[in-house]
């Protein structure tokens, strides 16, 4: 009994310690992935836009509401989206309800962007308020600088022979927040080493406050991705003191920089009575909420024909900026026009007709794929009424709270 258990020992250790050290990484890319603005439509009234456009939401309802809503796991359901704060983004076998959409959201990324095989590549979500306010964002971007700093150091310690590389991915306002990295690195940390390699902007609406800071040394390589059918993006007349533009411009202060791409999406489709027509083709580019939802998201704002459906642009656009730094490194005003009936897209300068590059994108059967891969991972409570009932429960939370304090 004996011999036979020392044998049993010895077999199990001896492969263990034959077994090949584990290589380590030569690039560690982290990836941060930033949602828009949070609960707006829940509070369209006077009062609110006042308080936005004096940026005083201290004691607001629209503040208190906007707290309720950004902290239900509910709405972590239709985006890359969980708790406040930088917050690693779980693999998808892993993922409990809430994450499901996040790690999904990383996934397809993967899927569509593979990394080398050598190389780490992690994803991590950042909660910010989601309020509409200058004084909040730069709060938030105060937060998010020390995440990124604290995260670069301690991947330094855990790779200490990689080259760890940090992309920053910027949904709407959520691009704005990540600009003012720009000033707290001017003004507040001139003496950090750390910087973004690249920026990735995507529905943002520019504002004259901060789209100088696109400028700014702590960023490598700046893409501004943009569509035409994107209403939402030029809206914003309440955090600024002019409207919001879809470009950035040439001005007094600021210089368009060589590394600043900026990129229009188009999505063509054929002509429903004539499939094989090359020339008649119906625009089909993203909305502000194809831009980044997934199809499940419970209102309207995403149309269910869109050709997409149920993907998110977003996820597509790594593998579209690793295509334009191979083929057009040199060019940085472009219309990328995705066609994916065909799986072709082209890449032309802006104003001009002729495409200077066409390519496969994805085949047919691989987006469909992608697509039915999307959707067996679809929540199956959401649908509008729920969605209206969670809003409704913060108003009323605040609503009730407001009164007993008038009471006492």
């Amino acid at each position: 009994m004996y011999r036979y258990t020392f044998i049993f020992i010895i077999g199990a250790i001896i492969p263990c310690c034959t077994m090949p050290l584990q290589k380590d990484p030569q690039q560690v890319h982290a990836t941060i992935i930033i949602h828009g603005t949070v609960g707006l439509k829940a509070n369209v009234n006077l009062a609110t836009f006042i308080r936005i456009i004096e940026n005083n939401l201290e004691q607001s309802s629209y503040k208190s509401i906007v707290k309720i809503i950004r902290d239900d796991p509910f709405f972590y359901q239709f985006q890359a989206m969980q708790q406040v704060g930088l917050c690693k983004i779980a693999p998808l076998a892993c993922a409990s309800k809430s994450e499901m959409a996040s790690s999904l959201f990383a996934t397809l990324i993967e899927k569509i962007s593979p990394t080398k095989s050598d190389d780490v590549s992690l994803y991590y979500t950042f909660g910010w308020s989601g309020l509409m306010s200058v004084t909040e964002r730069y709060a938030d971007a105060q937060c998010l600088y020390t995440s990124v700093r604290n995260e670069y150091y301690r991947l330094q310690k855990q790779y200490p022979q990689a080259d760890i590389t940090f992309t920053i991915i910027g949904y709407s306002h959520g691009g704005s927040l990540a600009l003012y990295l720009g000033e707290i690195r001017d003004t507040e940390c001139p003496g950090d080493i750390f910087d973004i390699d690249e920026l990735i902007l995507i529905g943002m609406p520019i504002q004259i406050e901060t789209d100088y800071l696109v400028q700014s040394p702590i960023f490598n390589k700046v893409y501004h991705f943009y569509s035409r059918k994107d209403s939402i993006q030029t809206l914003d007349f309440l955090s600024t003191y002019k409207l919001s533009r879809r470009r950035f411009k040439n001005k007094s202060n600021l210089t368009l920089p060589k590394k600043l791409v900026q990129v229009e999406l188009r999505i063509k489709m054929p002509v429903r009575n004539k499939p094989c027509s090359t020339k008649l083709r119906v625009d089909r580019s993203p909305n502000h909420f194809e831009l980044w939802f997934f199809g499940w998201f419970p209102t309207t704002s995403y149309h269910k024909f869109f050709p997409l459906y149920p993907l998110p642009t977003i996820v597509f656009v790594p593998a579209l900026i690793d295509h334009m730094q191979r083929c057009t490194p040199d060019e940085h005003n472009l219309v990328v026009e995705l066609r994916p009936t065909q799986g072709t897209a082209t890449i032309r300068k802006r104003h001009h007709q002729k495409p200077i590059h066409c390519f496969d994108w994805i085949t047919p059967e691989s987006l469909q794929h992608l697509q039915q891969f999307a959707l067996d991972y679809a929540p199956t409570d959401v649908n509008p009424k729920i969605h209206h009932e969670h809003v409704q429960d913060a108003i009323h939370s605040v609503t009730c709270c407001q009164c007993a304090k008038m009471k006492s």
